[in-house]
């Protein structure tokens, strides 16, 4: 996993059937998607794929039109506080990620955080990380599958967007209003075999394959939960998730 950059914003783009584009949407500083398009009057019918364009990562969707909300609602997470130490302001930043659900075998391919992920070092995530200056997001996934797990992604397709927003300390100690996008494609790889670990020393301890009778064993991240129900390959129990 990279430590991502900063784009200088997301859209979301809402497209007709035909392909034309109806509406384009900036999503705001640590706000949800389908939350933005109800504020514009649209309901999300389906994610299409995400592709950037200079330094915008435009999100493509299909909708259609509903009543439009007042509002937007409040962020799930907001930030825990406004400053740091000594009236220390956090820097807004917001970094758009990849990862994949890559199921193979029956079997989940997993990451375990290492000592740089401060507080989730042990946790057990998708594969993935955020985009490198000027990447597209398909190769940003298909890199950071290779980095973490030695896998070559043959397919992948946009099956959620999840966002978060909280303020915390990055790992370089910079107080930072942090607002995370994160892309989850369902991806597909050439040949499942023994996962390893190229991008040695970065935030991915080890990688492994997990039955999901298996899963509930594993302190998984939010995300993977999330992941796995948008696709219907969930757990019935599990321990208490942890957020990265």
């Amino acid at each position: 996993m990279t430590s991502g950059d900063v784009t200088s914003g997301v859209e979301l783009v809402v497209v007709a059937p035909d392909g034309a584009t109806l509406e384009v949407l900036t999503l705001p500083h640590g706000a949800d998607p389908e939350a933005r398009l109800a504020a514009a009057g649209w309901y999300l019918v389906a994610l299409l794929d995400a592709v950037r364009t200079d330094e915008v990562v435009q999100i493509r969707v299909q909708a259609e039109r509903g009543q439009a909300v007042a509002a937007l609602p409040e962020p799930a997470e907001q930030p825990s506080s406004g400053a740091g130490a000594d009236g220390e302001r956090p820097v807004p930043y917001q970094r758009v990620a990849c990862y994949g659900v890559v199921i193979g075998d029956r079997r989940l391919l997993l990451t375990e955080l290492s000592e740089r992920v401060s507080g989730a070092a042990g946790s057990w995530n998708l594969p993935g990380g955020g985009l490198d200056p000027g990447e597209q997001p398909h190769d940003g996934l298909v890199r950071e599958i290779w980095e973490e797990t030695g896998h070559d992604v043959v397919r992948a397709r946009l099956a959620d967007v999840e966002t978060r927003h909280w303020v915390g300390r990055s790992p370089g100690g910079r107080l930072e209003d942090f607002h995370a996008v994160r892309l989850i494609y369902r991806a597909q790889v050439a040949q499942v075999r023994e996962p390893v670990v190229h991008d040695v020393g970065g935030s991915t301890a080890r990688a492994r394959w997990v039955s999901r009778e298996e899963i509930p064993d594993y302190p998984i991240v939010p995300t993977v939960q999330r992941a796995l129900t948008r696709i219907g390959w969930d757990r019935a129990t599990g321990p208490t998730a942890v957020r990265p």
